[in-house]
């Protein structure tokens, strides 16, 4: 086997997520998910994903059977410490700086509000009307 390119625990932009699923003939698909704006993350392990054909079956008798033909090699990587581990392809990843205090908790990809968007939010809520114990009322 090749020597592999990140070990665990290095730190890595990821450009793109593989997404796995079904086509109309119960083949087994990888479509990336890119992202706009890489994330950070930390690798966290490597795994040989299984690609081949499912047959479906709806009784008792016979189980639903996958039958493998080859597989894909992944890097499972983190962005976050509670976050599931992304399934990412060698070329989607590069080298980067730790961050500082290391992974966070939860890792969100929406970005924490600015002055601006908190300040229309509360001028909103002043401007709504209230009753006489000071409470929001319902429309």
């Amino acid at each position: 086997m090749k020597k592999l390119k990140f070990q665990i625990g290095a730190w890595v932009h990821i450009n793109a997520v593989l997404s796995f699923g079904y086509d109309n003939q119960q083949q087994r698909t990888v479509t990336p998910r890119f992202f706009e704006e890489p994330a950070i993350g930390q690798v966290t392990g490597a795994a040989f994903i299984p690609m081949g054909v499912r047959s479906l079956s709806y009784g008792f008798d016979s189980p639903t059977t996958f039958t493998p033909k080859s597989t894909v090699f992944v890097y499972l990587v983190r962005t976050g410490t509670t976050n599931a581990e992304k399934r990412v392809h060698e070329e989607d990843l590069e080298t980067c700086a730790p961050l500082p205090g290391g992974l966070p908790l939860r890792f969100t990809a929406s970005p924490p509000w600015g002055e601006m968007a908190r300040n229309e939010a509360r001028n909103e809520a002043q401007a709504m009307e209230r009753d006489k114990r000071g409470r929001f009322k319902s429309t």
